[in-house]
Protein backbone atom coordinates (compact mmCIF):
# COMPACT_ATOMS: atom_id res chain seq x y z
CA UNK A 1 0.00 0.00 0.00
CA UNK A 2 1.46 3.68 -0.92
CA UNK A 3 1.32 6.34 1.58
CA UNK A 4 -0.54 7.88 -1.08
CA UNK A 5 -3.31 5.48 -0.94
CA UNK A 6 -3.35 5.16 2.81
CA UNK A 7 -3.13 9.00 3.41
CA UNK A 8 -6.48 9.12 0.90
CA UNK A 9 -8.27 6.39 3.02
CA UNK A 10 -7.59 8.64 6.18
CA UNK A 11 -8.69 11.37 4.65
CA UNK A 12 -12.22 9.80 3.17
CA UNK A 13 -12.52 7.95 6.73
CA UNK A 14 -12.55 11.75 8.11
CA UNK A 15 -15.36 12.96 5.96
CA UNK A 16 -17.40 10.64 6.20
CA UNK A 17 -17.53 9.85 10.03
CA UNK A 18 -16.22 13.10 11.68
CA UNK A 19 -18.39 13.66 14.72
CA UNK A 20 -17.93 9.61 14.85
CA UNK A 21 -14.39 9.71 14.78
CA UNK A 22 -13.66 12.56 16.75
CA UNK A 23 -15.79 10.89 19.33
CA UNK A 24 -13.63 7.70 18.84
CA UNK A 25 -10.74 9.31 19.61
CA UNK A 26 -12.02 11.06 22.46
CA UNK A 27 -12.95 7.38 24.23
CA UNK A 28 -9.83 5.82 23.34
CA UNK A 29 -7.80 9.06 24.69
CA UNK A 30 -9.92 8.92 28.04
CA UNK A 31 -9.48 4.97 27.93
CA UNK A 32 -5.87 5.68 27.94
CA UNK A 33 -6.02 8.20 30.82
CA UNK A 34 -7.58 5.74 32.96
CA UNK A 35 -5.07 3.01 32.08
CA UNK A 36 -2.43 5.99 33.45
CA UNK A 37 -4.38 6.87 36.70
CA UNK A 38 -4.57 3.38 37.86
CA UNK A 39 -1.00 2.85 37.78
CA UNK A 40 -0.62 6.02 39.29
CA UNK A 41 -2.82 4.72 42.38
CA UNK A 42 -1.00 1.52 42.52
CA UNK A 43 1.99 3.87 44.41
CA UNK A 44 -0.31 5.15 46.91
CA UNK A 45 -1.68 2.21 47.58
CA UNK A 46 1.72 0.41 48.36
CA UNK A 47 2.56 3.40 50.34
CA UNK A 48 -0.38 3.03 52.91
CA UNK A 49 -0.29 -0.48 53.02
CA UNK A 50 3.61 -0.02 54.74
CA UNK A 51 5.77 -0.60 51.88
CA UNK A 52 8.75 1.89 51.14
CA UNK A 53 9.52 2.32 47.91
CA UNK A 54 12.62 4.55 47.17
CA UNK A 55 13.94 3.19 43.75
CA UNK A 56 10.28 4.96 42.16
CA UNK A 57 10.76 8.18 43.80
CA UNK A 58 11.21 8.91 39.66
CA UNK A 59 7.47 8.97 39.27
CA UNK A 60 6.19 9.70 42.64
CA UNK A 61 5.74 12.88 43.09
CA UNK A 62 2.84 11.94 39.76
CA UNK A 63 1.26 9.66 42.49
CA UNK A 64 1.62 12.83 44.72
CA UNK A 65 -0.64 14.95 42.66
CA UNK A 66 -3.25 11.82 42.18
CA UNK A 67 -3.40 11.96 46.29
CA UNK A 68 -3.40 15.99 46.18
CA UNK A 69 -6.54 15.74 44.01
CA UNK A 70 -8.44 12.61 45.88
CA UNK A 71 -7.55 15.07 49.26
CA UNK A 72 -9.42 18.00 47.50
CA UNK A 73 -12.60 15.91 46.91
CA UNK A 74 -12.74 14.44 50.93
CA UNK A 75 -11.34 11.21 50.52
CA UNK A 76 -9.52 9.89 53.48
CA UNK A 77 -5.41 8.27 52.57
CA UNK A 78 -6.80 5.10 53.87
CA UNK A 79 -6.03 1.32 52.35
CA UNK A 80 -9.41 0.77 52.04
CA UNK A 81 -10.32 3.97 50.45
CA UNK A 82 -7.45 3.99 48.22
CA UNK A 83 -8.33 0.76 46.81
CA UNK A 84 -12.06 1.64 46.31
CA UNK A 85 -11.01 4.50 44.55
CA UNK A 86 -8.53 2.06 42.55
CA UNK A 87 -11.23 -0.59 41.52
CA UNK A 88 -13.85 2.80 40.71
CA UNK A 89 -11.05 3.73 38.23
CA UNK A 90 -10.73 0.29 36.75
CA UNK A 91 -14.59 -0.15 36.11
CA UNK A 92 -14.52 3.50 34.90
CA UNK A 93 -12.08 2.27 32.54
CA UNK A 94 -13.63 -0.97 31.23
CA UNK A 95 -16.73 0.42 31.08
CA UNK A 96 -14.97 3.41 28.44
CA UNK A 97 -13.47 0.69 26.49
CA UNK A 98 -16.62 -0.80 26.32
CA UNK A 99 -17.65 2.33 24.30
CA UNK A 100 -14.79 3.03 23.14
CA UNK A 101 -15.16 -0.48 21.15
CA UNK A 102 -18.86 0.13 20.35
CA UNK A 103 -17.87 3.50 19.21
CA UNK A 104 -15.69 1.87 16.89
CA UNK A 105 -17.88 -0.59 15.30
CA UNK A 106 -20.45 2.11 14.88
CA UNK A 107 -17.82 4.07 13.08
CA UNK A 108 -17.08 1.19 10.71
CA UNK A 109 -20.69 0.53 10.10
CA UNK A 110 -21.47 4.11 9.07
CA UNK A 111 -18.37 3.86 7.37
CA UNK A 112 -19.70 0.65 5.33
CA UNK A 113 -22.95 2.06 4.34
CA UNK A 114 -21.94 5.04 3.15
CA UNK A 115 -19.40 4.02 1.23
CA UNK A 116 -21.64 1.46 0.18
CA UNK A 117 -24.66 3.74 -0.64
CA UNK A 118 -22.37 6.04 -2.42
CA UNK A 119 -20.75 3.69 -4.85
CA UNK A 120 -24.70 2.13 -5.63
CA UNK A 121 -25.50 5.37 -6.07
CA UNK A 122 -22.59 6.16 -8.92
CA UNK A 123 -23.25 3.01 -10.26
CA UNK A 124 -26.91 3.40 -11.21
CA UNK A 125 -26.23 6.92 -12.01
CA UNK A 126 -23.51 5.73 -14.68
CA UNK A 127 -24.71 5.91 -18.34
CA UNK A 128 -26.15 2.92 -19.82
CA UNK A 129 -23.01 2.23 -22.45
CA UNK A 130 -20.96 2.32 -19.19
CA UNK A 131 -22.66 -0.72 -18.01
CA UNK A 132 -22.80 -2.50 -20.76
CA UNK A 133 -19.18 -2.65 -20.52
CA UNK A 134 -18.76 -3.31 -16.81
CA UNK A 135 -19.11 -6.87 -16.17
CA UNK A 136 -21.82 -7.17 -13.71
CA UNK A 137 -19.89 -9.48 -10.61
CA UNK A 138 -17.59 -6.92 -10.43
CA UNK A 139 -19.89 -4.23 -8.98
CA UNK A 140 -21.39 -6.99 -6.66
CA UNK A 141 -17.99 -7.76 -5.34
CA UNK A 142 -17.41 -4.20 -4.89
CA UNK A 143 -20.53 -3.48 -2.73
CA UNK A 144 -20.22 -6.49 -0.77
CA UNK A 145 -17.02 -8.47 0.01
CA UNK A 146 -14.68 -5.32 -0.89
CA UNK A 147 -16.46 -2.38 1.37
CA UNK A 148 -17.11 -5.19 3.96
CA UNK A 149 -13.01 -5.81 4.02
CA UNK A 150 -12.38 -2.01 4.07
CA UNK A 151 -14.92 -2.28 7.22
CA UNK A 152 -12.60 -4.06 8.78
CA UNK A 153 -9.58 -2.42 8.04
CA UNK A 154 -11.31 0.49 9.59
CA UNK A 155 -11.80 -1.37 13.08
CA UNK A 156 -8.69 -2.89 12.79
CA UNK A 157 -6.87 0.46 12.42
CA UNK A 158 -8.75 2.38 14.83
CA UNK A 159 -8.21 -0.80 17.38
CA UNK A 160 -4.29 0.37 16.74
CA UNK A 161 -4.73 3.40 17.49
CA UNK A 162 -6.45 2.84 20.47
CA UNK A 163 -3.71 -0.10 22.06
CA UNK A 164 -0.87 2.49 20.61
CA UNK A 165 -2.12 5.17 23.52
CA UNK A 166 -2.51 2.67 26.28
CA UNK A 167 0.89 1.60 25.51
CA UNK A 168 2.44 5.17 25.42
CA UNK A 169 1.07 5.39 29.19
CA UNK A 170 3.27 2.20 29.70
CA UNK A 171 5.85 3.64 27.94
CA UNK A 172 5.76 7.22 29.22
CA UNK A 173 6.24 5.56 32.75
CA UNK A 174 8.94 3.24 31.86
CA UNK A 175 10.62 6.19 30.56
CA UNK A 176 10.03 7.91 33.88
CA UNK A 177 11.78 5.41 35.69
CA UNK A 178 14.87 4.60 33.49
CA UNK A 179 15.23 6.70 30.31
CA UNK A 180 18.25 4.50 29.35
CA UNK A 181 16.92 1.34 29.65
CA UNK A 182 13.93 2.46 28.04
CA UNK A 183 15.58 4.12 25.15
CA UNK A 184 17.41 0.53 24.58
CA UNK A 185 14.35 -1.42 24.67
CA UNK A 186 12.62 1.26 21.95
CA UNK A 187 15.18 0.81 19.75
CA UNK A 188 15.52 -3.00 19.86
CA UNK A 189 12.10 -2.76 19.00
CA UNK A 190 12.43 -0.12 16.28
CA UNK A 191 15.17 -2.75 14.78
CA UNK A 192 12.88 -5.39 15.11
CA UNK A 193 10.45 -3.88 13.11
CA UNK A 194 12.39 -2.89 10.63
CA UNK A 195 13.42 -6.47 10.29
CA UNK A 196 9.93 -7.43 9.53
CA UNK A 197 9.76 -4.96 6.89
CA UNK A 198 9.62 -7.51 4.06
CA UNK A 199 6.94 -9.78 5.67
CA UNK A 200 4.66 -6.71 5.91
CA UNK A 201 5.39 -5.85 2.29
CA UNK A 202 4.12 -9.66 1.58
CA UNK A 203 1.31 -8.80 3.80
CA UNK A 204 0.00 -6.08 1.45
CA UNK A 205 0.80 -7.62 -1.86
CA UNK A 206 -1.47 -11.08 -0.32
CA UNK A 207 -4.32 -8.38 0.68
CA UNK A 208 -4.23 -7.50 -3.28
CA UNK A 209 -4.12 -10.78 -4.49
CA UNK A 210 -7.38 -11.57 -2.13
CA UNK A 211 -9.04 -8.85 -3.78
CA UNK A 212 -8.39 -10.78 -7.28
CA UNK A 213 -9.66 -13.55 -5.82
CA UNK A 214 -12.73 -12.54 -4.02
CA UNK A 215 -13.81 -10.88 -7.55
CA UNK A 216 -13.06 -14.02 -9.34
CA UNK A 217 -15.26 -16.21 -6.60
CA UNK A 218 -17.97 -13.65 -7.07
CA UNK A 219 -18.21 -14.00 -10.92
CA UNK A 220 -18.29 -17.62 -10.41
CA UNK A 221 -21.15 -17.30 -8.27
CA UNK A 222 -23.30 -15.32 -10.28
CA UNK A 223 -22.31 -17.11 -13.51
CA UNK A 224 -22.96 -20.32 -12.62
CA UNK A 225 -26.23 -19.68 -9.88
CA UNK A 226 -27.04 -18.08 -13.02
CA UNK A 227 -27.12 -20.87 -15.27
CA UNK A 228 -28.10 -23.55 -13.03
CA UNK A 229 -30.81 -24.99 -15.02
CA UNK A 230 -28.49 -25.34 -18.27
CA UNK A 231 -26.18 -26.62 -16.23
CA UNK A 232 -28.54 -29.21 -14.73
CA UNK A 233 -30.01 -30.07 -18.42
CA UNK A 234 -26.22 -30.58 -19.51
CA UNK A 235 -24.93 -32.49 -16.26
CA UNK A 236 -22.41 -30.01 -16.26
CA UNK A 237 -22.29 -30.22 -12.53
CA UNK A 238 -18.67 -31.58 -12.19
CA UNK A 239 -17.22 -28.77 -14.90
CA UNK A 240 -19.13 -26.06 -12.35
CA UNK A 241 -17.71 -27.42 -9.31
CA UNK A 242 -14.19 -27.69 -10.84
CA UNK A 243 -14.24 -24.04 -11.97
CA UNK A 244 -15.56 -23.05 -8.57
CA UNK A 245 -13.14 -24.88 -6.44
CA UNK A 246 -10.50 -23.65 -8.27
CA UNK A 247 -11.41 -20.06 -7.11
CA UNK A 248 -12.28 -21.33 -3.59
CA UNK A 249 -8.80 -22.86 -3.79
CA UNK A 250 -7.30 -19.63 -4.65
CA UNK A 251 -9.06 -17.56 -1.48
CA UNK A 252 -7.89 -20.32 0.68
CA UNK A 253 -4.53 -20.46 -0.26
CA UNK A 254 -4.21 -17.23 0.11
CA UNK A 255 -5.43 -16.92 3.24
CA UNK A 256 -3.14 -19.68 3.97
CA UNK A 257 -0.12 -17.73 3.00
CA UNK A 258 -1.35 -14.41 5.21
CA UNK A 259 -2.08 -16.75 8.05
CA UNK A 260 1.76 -18.04 7.73
CA UNK A 261 2.97 -14.48 7.43
CA UNK A 262 1.00 -13.17 10.61
CA UNK A 263 1.77 -16.14 12.82
CA UNK A 264 5.72 -15.71 11.57
CA UNK A 265 5.38 -12.34 12.12
CA UNK A 266 3.91 -13.35 15.66
CA UNK A 267 6.50 -15.78 16.27
CA UNK A 268 9.08 -13.92 15.78
CA UNK A 269 8.05 -10.73 17.95
CA UNK A 270 7.51 -13.13 20.55
CA UNK A 271 10.84 -14.61 20.72
CA UNK A 272 12.31 -10.92 19.96
CA UNK A 273 10.07 -9.52 23.27
CA UNK A 274 11.50 -12.50 25.21
CA UNK A 275 15.44 -11.54 24.02
CA UNK A 276 14.56 -7.94 24.81
CA UNK A 277 13.00 -8.32 28.41
CA UNK A 278 16.28 -10.69 29.43
CA UNK A 279 18.51 -7.88 27.68
CA UNK A 280 16.01 -5.22 30.19
CA UNK A 281 17.15 -7.49 32.96
CA UNK A 282 20.84 -8.02 32.64
CA UNK A 283 21.31 -4.26 31.73
CA UNK A 284 19.41 -3.84 34.73
CA UNK A 285 20.67 -5.35 37.20
CA UNK A 286 24.54 -5.89 35.84
CA UNK A 287 24.99 -2.63 33.75
CA UNK A 288 23.12 -0.29 35.69
CA UNK A 289 22.47 -1.31 38.90
CA UNK A 290 18.92 -0.53 39.18
CA UNK A 291 17.62 -0.74 42.64
CA UNK A 292 15.31 -3.71 43.08
CA UNK A 293 11.79 -2.25 43.54
CA UNK A 294 12.48 -0.46 40.45
CA UNK A 295 13.56 -3.31 38.41
CA UNK A 296 10.31 -4.91 39.40
CA UNK A 297 8.18 -1.94 38.69
CA UNK A 298 10.13 -2.10 34.62
CA UNK A 299 9.93 -5.81 34.27
CA UNK A 300 5.98 -5.46 35.27
CA UNK A 301 5.32 -2.39 33.00
CA UNK A 302 7.23 -4.18 30.51
CA UNK A 303 5.43 -7.45 30.76
CA UNK A 304 2.22 -5.94 30.17
CA UNK A 305 3.37 -3.46 27.32
CA UNK A 306 4.48 -7.10 25.37
CA UNK A 307 0.90 -7.98 24.81
CA UNK A 308 0.12 -5.13 23.85
CA UNK A 309 2.73 -4.77 21.51
CA UNK A 310 1.92 -8.37 19.74
CA UNK A 311 -1.97 -6.46 19.37
CA UNK A 312 -0.80 -3.00 18.00
CA UNK A 313 1.25 -5.67 15.22
CA UNK A 314 -1.24 -7.95 14.73
CA UNK A 315 -4.12 -5.27 14.09
CA UNK A 316 -1.59 -3.34 11.80
CA UNK A 317 -0.61 -6.06 9.19
CA UNK A 318 -4.56 -6.97 9.31
CA UNK A 319 -4.78 -3.71 7.95
CA UNK A 320 -2.41 -3.84 5.63
CA UNK A 321 -3.72 -7.16 4.20
CA UNK A 322 -7.49 -5.68 3.74
CA UNK A 323 -6.93 -1.64 2.96
CA UNK A 324 -6.36 -2.96 -0.66
CA UNK A 325 -10.21 -2.79 -1.06
CA UNK A 326 -10.26 1.07 -1.04
CA UNK A 327 -8.18 1.03 -3.92
CA UNK A 328 -10.80 -1.20 -5.93
CA UNK A 329 -13.71 0.93 -4.66
CA UNK A 330 -11.55 4.40 -5.41
CA UNK A 331 -11.26 3.67 -8.67
CA UNK A 332 -14.44 1.84 -9.52
CA UNK A 333 -16.17 5.21 -8.08
CA UNK A 334 -14.47 6.99 -10.06
CA UNK A 335 -15.08 5.46 -12.82
CA UNK A 336 -18.53 5.41 -12.62
CA UNK A 337 -18.92 9.17 -11.78
CA UNK A 338 -16.92 9.60 -15.11
CA UNK A 339 -19.38 7.61 -16.66
CA UNK A 340 -22.28 9.46 -14.54
CA UNK A 341 -25.65 10.60 -16.77
CA UNK A 342 -25.70 14.51 -16.32
CA UNK A 343 -27.69 15.54 -13.65
CA UNK A 344 -31.57 16.66 -14.29
CA UNK A 345 -31.98 20.22 -13.58
CA UNK A 346 -35.52 21.22 -12.37
CA UNK A 347 -36.40 23.53 -15.26
CA UNK A 348 -34.97 20.16 -17.42
CA UNK A 349 -36.82 17.69 -16.13
CA UNK A 350 -39.76 17.58 -18.69
CA UNK A 351 -39.61 15.53 -21.90
CA UNK A 352 -40.13 16.72 -24.88
CA UNK A 353 -43.64 17.10 -26.33
CA UNK A 354 -44.39 14.21 -28.78
CA UNK A 355 -47.14 14.89 -30.90
CA UNK A 356 -46.33 13.75 -34.60
CA UNK A 357 -43.30 11.65 -35.02
CA UNK A 358 -40.36 10.10 -33.30
CA UNK A 359 -37.11 9.65 -35.77
CA UNK A 360 -33.58 8.71 -35.86
CA UNK A 361 -31.86 10.88 -38.08
CA UNK A 362 -29.31 9.35 -40.01
CA UNK A 363 -27.56 7.26 -36.91
CA UNK A 364 -24.84 5.57 -36.62
CA UNK A 365 -23.52 3.80 -32.99
CA UNK A 366 -21.35 1.51 -31.63
CA UNK A 367 -20.10 0.31 -28.53
CA UNK A 368 -16.55 0.73 -28.60
CA UNK A 369 -14.74 3.13 -30.90
CA UNK A 370 -11.90 0.02 -31.82
CA UNK A 371 -15.04 -1.92 -33.21
CA UNK A 372 -16.97 -1.92 -36.43
CA UNK A 373 -20.46 0.06 -35.92
CA UNK A 374 -23.30 -1.56 -34.93
CA UNK A 375 -25.85 0.31 -36.95
CA UNK A 376 -24.41 2.32 -40.11
CA UNK A 377 -26.59 5.94 -41.70
CA UNK A 378 -29.96 4.42 -39.88
CA UNK A 379 -32.96 6.95 -40.28
CA UNK A 380 -36.15 5.62 -39.12
CA UNK A 381 -39.68 7.86 -38.21
CA UNK A 382 -42.01 5.79 -35.67
CA UNK A 383 -45.45 8.05 -35.96
CA UNK A 384 -47.39 8.92 -32.80
CA UNK A 385 -49.76 6.20 -32.14
CA UNK A 386 -48.96 3.72 -34.36
CA UNK A 387 -47.49 0.05 -34.07
CA UNK A 388 -44.10 0.34 -35.23
CA UNK A 389 -42.06 -3.08 -36.10
CA UNK A 390 -38.36 -3.53 -36.28
CA UNK A 391 -37.23 -6.53 -37.52
CA UNK A 392 -34.54 -8.52 -38.52
CA UNK A 393 -32.11 -11.63 -37.68
CA UNK A 394 -30.21 -11.80 -34.23
CA UNK A 395 -27.77 -9.25 -34.30
CA UNK A 396 -28.87 -6.66 -36.61
CA UNK A 397 -28.59 -3.87 -34.56
CA UNK A 398 -32.83 -4.05 -33.61
CA UNK A 399 -32.42 -4.16 -29.60
CA UNK A 400 -29.51 -1.00 -30.13
CA UNK A 401 -32.54 1.09 -32.03
CA UNK A 402 -34.89 0.21 -29.37
CA UNK A 403 -32.17 1.25 -26.75
CA UNK A 404 -31.23 4.80 -28.63
CA UNK A 405 -35.46 5.30 -28.92
CA UNK A 406 -35.74 4.94 -24.97
CA UNK A 407 -32.69 7.01 -24.40
CA UNK A 408 -30.89 4.35 -22.90
CA UNK A 409 -27.27 5.53 -25.37
CA UNK A 410 -26.73 8.45 -27.31
CA UNK A 411 -25.41 7.66 -31.16
CA UNK A 412 -22.37 9.26 -32.12
CA UNK A 413 -23.27 10.28 -35.28
CA UNK A 414 -26.95 11.61 -36.17
CA UNK A 415 -29.54 12.91 -33.88
CA UNK A 416 -32.73 11.36 -32.13
CA UNK A 417 -35.61 14.01 -32.47
CA UNK A 418 -39.20 14.39 -31.21
CA UNK A 419 -41.89 16.20 -33.37
CA UNK A 420 -38.96 17.47 -35.34
CA UNK A 421 -36.86 19.25 -32.43
CA UNK A 422 -33.18 17.49 -31.76
CA UNK A 423 -33.08 16.13 -28.07
CA UNK A 424 -30.20 16.63 -26.02
CA UNK A 425 -28.71 14.07 -23.77
CA UNK A 426 -31.02 15.70 -20.64
CA UNK A 427 -33.76 15.59 -22.90
CA UNK A 428 -33.27 11.89 -23.67
CA UNK A 429 -33.13 11.12 -20.05
CA UNK A 430 -36.16 12.91 -19.38
CA UNK A 431 -37.50 11.08 -22.11
CA UNK A 432 -37.42 7.90 -20.17
CA UNK A 433 -40.02 8.46 -17.85
CA UNK A 434 -42.40 8.51 -20.84
CA UNK A 435 -41.14 5.04 -22.08
CA UNK A 436 -42.37 1.38 -20.77
CA UNK A 437 -40.18 -1.31 -21.62
CA UNK A 438 -40.62 -5.05 -22.09
CA UNK A 439 -37.55 -6.93 -22.65
CA UNK A 440 -37.10 -10.79 -23.46
CA UNK A 441 -35.15 -11.47 -20.58
CA UNK A 442 -37.80 -11.05 -18.27
CA UNK A 443 -36.44 -8.87 -15.36
CA UNK A 444 -39.06 -9.67 -11.93
CA UNK A 445 -38.24 -9.11 -8.53
CA UNK A 446 -38.64 -12.26 -5.90
CA UNK A 447 -41.73 -10.75 -4.33
CA UNK A 448 -45.20 -10.04 -4.77
CA UNK A 449 -46.68 -9.72 -8.27
CA UNK A 450 -48.32 -6.51 -6.13
CA UNK A 451 -44.88 -5.35 -5.67
CA UNK A 452 -43.71 -6.06 -8.98
CA UNK A 453 -46.38 -4.10 -10.61
CA UNK A 454 -45.58 -1.28 -7.89
CA UNK A 455 -42.38 -1.50 -8.93
CA UNK A 456 -42.94 0.71 -12.07
CA UNK A 457 -45.54 2.71 -10.50
CA UNK A 458 -45.11 3.01 -6.65
CA UNK A 459 -48.82 4.62 -6.30
CA UNK A 460 -50.85 2.34 -8.55
CA UNK A 461 -54.21 1.10 -6.64
CA UNK A 462 -55.04 -2.19 -6.93
CA UNK A 463 -58.03 -1.10 -9.84
CA UNK A 464 -55.16 0.31 -11.90
CA UNK A 465 -53.51 -2.73 -11.34
CA UNK A 466 -55.72 -4.68 -12.61
CA UNK A 467 -56.34 -2.92 -15.09
CA UNK A 468 -53.10 -3.14 -16.35
CA UNK A 469 -53.22 -7.50 -16.05
CA UNK A 470 -56.20 -7.71 -18.32
CA UNK A 471 -54.93 -5.36 -20.94
CA UNK A 472 -51.80 -7.47 -20.82
CA UNK A 473 -53.99 -11.01 -21.00
CA UNK A 474 -52.95 -11.25 -17.25
CA UNK A 475 -55.95 -10.99 -15.23
CA UNK A 476 -57.29 -14.39 -15.37
CA UNK A 477 -54.43 -16.71 -14.69
CA UNK A 478 -53.96 -13.84 -11.86
CA UNK A 479 -56.87 -14.04 -10.38
CA UNK A 480 -56.84 -18.05 -10.20
CA UNK A 481 -53.76 -17.90 -8.08
CA UNK A 482 -54.59 -19.03 -4.70
CA UNK A 483 -52.78 -15.19 -3.54
CA UNK A 484 -54.17 -12.89 -6.35
CA UNK A 485 -51.81 -10.62 -6.64
CA UNK A 486 -49.76 -11.25 -3.18
CA UNK A 487 -48.69 -14.31 -4.72
CA UNK A 488 -45.07 -14.64 -4.82
CA UNK A 489 -43.44 -14.81 -8.21
CA UNK A 490 -39.80 -16.56 -6.99
CA UNK A 491 -36.35 -15.66 -7.77
CA UNK A 492 -36.66 -13.63 -11.03
CA UNK A 493 -40.24 -15.00 -11.32
CA UNK A 494 -39.35 -18.68 -11.43
CA UNK A 495 -42.32 -20.15 -9.73
CA UNK A 496 -44.31 -18.82 -13.11
CA UNK A 497 -44.12 -19.50 -16.14
CA UNK A 498 -41.96 -17.89 -18.87
CA UNK A 499 -45.11 -16.65 -20.95
CA UNK A 500 -46.74 -15.42 -17.53
CA UNK A 501 -43.80 -13.63 -16.58
CA UNK A 502 -43.12 -11.80 -19.67
CA UNK A 503 -47.66 -11.06 -19.13
CA UNK A 504 -46.72 -9.73 -15.90
CA UNK A 505 -43.75 -7.43 -17.24
CA UNK A 506 -45.72 -6.38 -19.92
CA UNK A 507 -48.73 -5.46 -17.28
CA UNK A 508 -45.99 -3.35 -15.22
CA UNK A 509 -45.36 -1.61 -17.96
CA UNK A 510 -48.71 -0.62 -18.83
CA UNK A 511 -49.60 0.49 -15.49
CA UNK A 512 -46.87 3.36 -15.91
CA UNK A 513 -49.04 4.63 -18.57
CA UNK A 514 -46.15 5.22 -21.23
CA UNK A 515 -46.58 7.45 -24.51
CA UNK A 516 -44.10 5.07 -26.36
CA UNK A 517 -43.90 1.04 -25.35
CA UNK A 518 -41.26 -0.94 -26.40
CA UNK A 519 -41.69 -4.23 -26.45
CA UNK A 520 -38.26 -6.27 -27.31
CA UNK A 521 -38.45 -9.71 -28.64
CA UNK A 522 -41.08 -9.73 -25.59
CA UNK A 523 -43.68 -11.93 -27.30
CA UNK A 524 -41.05 -14.30 -28.70
CA UNK A 525 -41.98 -16.79 -25.84
CA UNK A 526 -45.97 -16.89 -25.81
CA UNK A 527 -47.98 -19.27 -26.85
CA UNK A 528 -50.23 -18.91 -30.00
CA UNK A 529 -53.35 -18.36 -27.63
CA UNK A 530 -51.69 -15.99 -25.57
CA UNK A 531 -50.17 -13.80 -28.65
CA UNK A 532 -53.39 -13.63 -30.12
CA UNK A 533 -54.58 -12.15 -26.99
CA UNK A 534 -51.79 -9.71 -26.08
CA UNK A 535 -51.67 -8.71 -29.85
CA UNK A 536 -55.61 -7.69 -29.42
CA UNK A 537 -54.43 -5.59 -26.17
CA UNK A 538 -51.81 -4.26 -28.20
CA UNK A 539 -54.17 -2.98 -30.85
CA UNK A 540 -56.63 -1.64 -28.53
CA UNK A 541 -53.29 0.87 -28.00
CA UNK A 542 -53.36 1.75 -31.39
CA UNK A 543 -54.46 5.69 -31.50
CA UNK A 544 -53.82 5.93 -27.93
CA UNK A 545 -50.01 4.76 -26.81
CA UNK A 546 -47.08 4.92 -29.41
CA UNK A 547 -45.75 0.91 -29.55
CA UNK A 548 -42.37 -0.28 -31.39
CA UNK A 549 -42.23 -3.54 -31.48
CA UNK A 550 -38.80 -5.56 -32.15
CA UNK A 551 -38.98 -9.10 -33.40
CA UNK A 552 -37.98 -11.71 -35.66
CA UNK A 553 -40.78 -13.58 -36.27
CA UNK A 554 -43.03 -12.33 -38.97
CA UNK A 555 -46.69 -13.32 -37.42
CA UNK A 556 -45.94 -11.02 -34.75
CA UNK A 557 -45.54 -8.32 -36.55
CA UNK A 558 -48.20 -8.88 -39.42
CA UNK A 559 -50.75 -5.81 -38.08
CA UNK A 560 -48.53 -3.19 -37.59
CA UNK A 561 -48.65 0.16 -39.51
CA UNK A 562 -45.03 -0.05 -40.53
CA UNK A 563 -42.59 -2.51 -40.26
CA UNK A 564 -38.50 -1.54 -40.96
CA UNK A 565 -36.44 -4.53 -41.77
CA UNK A 566 -33.06 -4.22 -40.54
CA UNK A 567 -29.58 -6.26 -41.64
CA UNK A 568 -26.40 -5.90 -40.46
CA UNK A 569 -26.94 -2.26 -38.73
CA UNK A 570 -29.00 -1.16 -41.34
CA UNK A 571 -32.46 -0.18 -42.52
CA UNK A 572 -32.46 -2.64 -45.64
CA UNK A 573 -36.67 -2.19 -46.56
CA UNK A 574 -39.47 -0.44 -44.98
CA UNK A 575 -43.40 -0.45 -45.54
CA UNK A 576 -46.73 -2.07 -44.04
CA UNK A 577 -46.93 -5.84 -44.31
CA UNK A 578 -48.51 -6.06 -47.44
CA UNK A 579 -46.32 -4.02 -49.41
CA UNK A 580 -42.96 -5.91 -48.15
CA UNK A 581 -44.79 -9.10 -48.26
CA UNK A 582 -45.94 -9.06 -52.23
CA UNK A 583 -42.15 -7.85 -53.19
CA UNK A 584 -40.67 -11.33 -54.06
CA UNK A 585 -37.51 -10.18 -54.32
CA UNK A 586 -37.78 -8.12 -50.91
CA UNK A 587 -35.78 -8.85 -47.86
CA UNK A 588 -39.23 -9.40 -45.46
CA UNK A 589 -40.24 -11.84 -48.28
CA UNK A 590 -37.00 -13.85 -47.94
CA UNK A 591 -37.08 -14.03 -44.26
CA UNK A 592 -40.83 -15.05 -44.21
CA UNK A 593 -39.49 -18.37 -46.37
CA UNK A 594 -36.73 -18.80 -44.62
CA UNK A 595 -38.92 -19.04 -41.14
CA UNK A 596 -41.84 -20.94 -43.30
CA UNK A 597 -38.91 -23.69 -44.79
CA UNK A 598 -37.63 -24.53 -40.35
CA UNK A 599 -41.12 -23.90 -39.31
Amino acid sequence: MSAKTVSAYVKSLARLGRVKLLTAVALIVGCSMLEGASLLLILPILHAAGFSLPGLVAIDRYAELVVALLRRVGLTMTLGSLLAVWLAALSARALLVRQRNLSILKLQQNYEKTLRTRLYGAIVNANWLFLCRFRGSNLVDALTVEISRLGQATYSLLSFVATATVMASYVYFAFKLSPTITALVGFCALCLALLSRGRTRRLSASGSELSRAFNDICAATVEQIGTLKATKAYNAEKINCAVFAAVANRIADTYLEIGRHLEASYLWFELGSALILAALLYLAIDVFFTPHDQIVALVALFARMMPQASRLQNRFQTALTLLPAFKTICEMEAQCIAAAEPALLRSEQRAPEFCRVLRLENVSFSYDSREAPVLHDVTIAINCGQITAIIGPSGAGKSTIADILMGLVTPQHGRVTVDGVAMTELQMRAWRERVGYVAQDTFLLHDTIRANLRWAHPQASETEMYRALEMAAAGDFVARLPKGLDTVVGDRGILLSHGERQRIALARALLRQPQLLVLDEALNSLDSETEQKVWRAVEGLRGKVTVIVIAHRLATVRWADMIYVVENGEVVEAGDFNALFNNQNGRLRALFEAQKATA
